[in-house]
């Protein structure tokens, strides 16, 4: 019993830090720890109650969720996170502890125009949208989203939000995404072009071939066979994506991790052409060591 108790207690982070940097604004305001605990450390900027407190829970809820789906965000245990009110800055925005901003911690960034009282379910949405940003930008031990130029910023957030809703059994706030994605379209990045990413294409694969399963196994082949550089984080030998992929190689990863051949659900989505067609071959011949399908 007492080796348990000083294993435990060894185990224990360090409290962070009374106060932060906010590096992401400009000239990087301080920010104020209002609360902590061994998953979340909450810091609020100006403008802010420090009464407020109903997103405490939920975060640290999802966080576990993502711990157990995607694998551990390094050494800290915690996600931080960074609330303001000023409207001058209405935005919100992460930092992964691959970024030396707010010193090397998973970070959230929330803030603006929110009525911080009353919260709708739009705030939840955009707090759990950030997160998706976290495990894409930061999990498996790499930093960086090699799929963001065939993702951009929305789609994998929205299916991200579909499965916490899930696995957190709030079963309204799903059904509601559900239906409000149906007509949801985004484009890739820096495209014009819109196209249904959630309904035909991300929440396919989801329903057909495992659930989150699917998109921890996506974020695990990349990490074991996609290009890689070193880098330093914090001074720690790290490693970084050397590249964004291909959309060829995006529908040979994801067909991997799905175990299933994706290129008809892939048409449906997005449309097939000689290019697509000439990148997804070029793909299976450069990764041909992915799992077969």
């Amino acid at each position: 019993m007492l080796a348990a108790i000083l294993s435990s207690v060894a185990l224990a982070p360090a409290d962070p830090p009374v106060t932060i940097r906010d590096f992401i604004r400009p000239n990087g305001p301080v920010v104020t720890r209002v609360a902590f605990d061994n998953e979340i450390a909450v810091y609020f900027g100006e403008g802010m109650d420090p009464k407020v407190d109903w997103m405490n829970g939920y975060i640290k809820d999802v966080w576990r969720k993502m711990k157990r789906t995607y694998g551990s965000f390094g050494p800290d245990p915690r996600i931080y996170v960074v609330a303001h009110a000023n409207k001058e800055f209405n935005y919100a925005t992460i930092n992964n502890r691959f970024d030396e901003g707010f010193g090397w911690r998973n970070v959230i960034d929330l803030g603006g125009a929110w009525n911080w009282h009353s919260p709708a379910q739009l705030n939840y949405e955009v707090i759990t949208h950030e997160l998706a940003h976290i495990v894409e930008g930061g999990s498996k031990n790499t930093k960086e989203s090699p799929t963001f130029e065939f993702w951009g910023d929305g789609p994998w957030a929205e299916i991200f939000i579909f499965d916490m809703y899930t696995q957190l059994g709030k079963k309204e706030w799903a059904a509601n995404w559900f239906e409000r994605m149906q007509t949801s379209r985004n484009s890739h990045y820096g495209d014009k072009e819109k196209y249904y990413f959630f309904r035909d294409w991300f929440f396919p694969i989801y329903d057909k071939h495992g659930g989150a399963a699917v998109f921890d196994r996506y974020f695990t082949l990349l990490s074991k066979h996609f290009p890689k550089k070193d880098i330093l984080a914090n001074g720690v030998p790290a490693k970084e994506y050397a590249r964004r992929a291909t959309f060829g190689e995006v529908l040979h990863f994801f067909s991997a991790a799905a175990r299933a051949d994706l290129r008809a659900q892939y048409t449906k989505a997005f449309g097939w052409d000689e290019k697509i067609e000439a990148s997804y071959l070029k793909a299976r011949s450069d990764f041909a060591g992915l799992p077969k399908y």
